[in-house]
C-alpha cells in the first residue's frame, strides 16, 4: 500500500466558485482532484488530502494567522502520516498576494523549501526519504475582477506566468517529479484563482499518472 500526501492550498481543500456565498464553498468530496486521484489510482494507494484555504509556501499571513505557512506545518503532517511513499506539492497562489511581495522565482524558492524539508524529514518508507512531485499552480486571471481580488493580487496574473519556468528549475535542481498545472487546466473565470470540477477532474487524472509512475514499487506498510 502506497501513501501519498497532496500538500496544497484552498484548491487542494475543494473550494467551490458557483458556491462562494455557502457557509463551507466546498466542492462534493468526490468532485475535488485529490479524490479523482484517488479514484484513479485504485487500491493500492491511500491519498490523504492536506489542503487549507490560504496557505502559502513559507510566509506568516500577518492578517489571518501564522498556521497559514506550509512550512510550520509540513513536517508535522509528514510525521502523522508516515511512512509516506510520495509528497505532493501544490502551493503557490496565496504567495502572490501584494503583501508578501514575493516574484514567481521567490515563491519557487519558498515551495523548494519545503522538498527540502521534506527530504529531510526521514518520513517515508523504513525510516528513508520520500520521493516528491512538485506541481506548479496555473496562471491566475483576475485582472479585470472587482477592485478588492484584483488589489489584493496585484501583478498576480504577470507574475503567474513565470510560475512554469521558476518552479521546473527548482525541481530540476532537486531532482524530483515536475507538473505545470498550467498545461493542463485553466483558472475559472468566475475568481481568478479556483478551478471548476472539470478542472479538478483533469489535474487529477493527470497527477495520478505521475504519481504511479512514482508509486510503481510502493514499499510504504499499511
Amino acid at each position: 500500500m502506497a501513501t501519498v500526501v497532496c500538500f496544497g492550498d484552498s484548491n487542494t481543500w475543494g473550494y467551490c466558485v458557483d458556491r462562494a456565498a455557502d457557509p463551507v464553498p466546498r466542492l462534493p468530496r468526490e468532485n475535488r482532484w485529490v479524490s479523482v486521484m484517488a479514484q484513479t489510482l485504485g487500491p493500492g494507494h491511500v491519498v490523504v488530502p492536506e489542503g487549507l484555504p490560504g496557505r502559502t509556501t513559507v510566509f506568516d499571513d500577518p492578517v489571518h494567522g501564522e498556521h497559514l505557512n506550509g512550512r510550520r506545518l509540513l513536517r508535522a503532517c509528514l510525521e502523522s502520516h508516515k511512512p509516506v511513499d510520495v509528497l505532493v506539492i501544490l502551493l503557490g497562489t496565496n504567495d502572490l498576494q501584494r503583501r508578501y511581495s514575493a516574484s514567481a522565482w521567490e515563491i519557487a524558492q519558498g515551495a523548494g523549501a519545503l522538498l527540502d524539508l521534506a527530504a529531510q524529514s526521514k518520513c517515508g518508507p523504513e525510516g528513508r526519504g520520500l520521493q516528491a512531485l512538485l506541481v506548479a499552480p496555473p496562471p491566475t486571471r483576475v485582472t479585470g475582477l472587482h477592485a478588492p481580488v484584483e488589489y489584493m493580487l496585484e501583478r498576480a496574473d504577470e507574475k503567474s506566468r513565470h510560475f512554469d519556468a521558476a518552479f521546473s528549475a527548482v525541481a530540476a535542481d532537486r531532482s524530483v517529479a515536475y507538473l505545470n498545472a498550467g498545461d493542463v487546466i485553466e483558472s475559472s473565470p468566475v475568481d481568478g484563482v479556483h478551478w471548476s470540477p472539470e478542472a479538478h477532474r483533469a489535474i487529477g487524472q493527470m497527477i495520478a499518472s505521475l504519481v504511479a509512475g512514482l508509486t510503481k514499487w510502493p514499499r510504504s506498510a499499511e
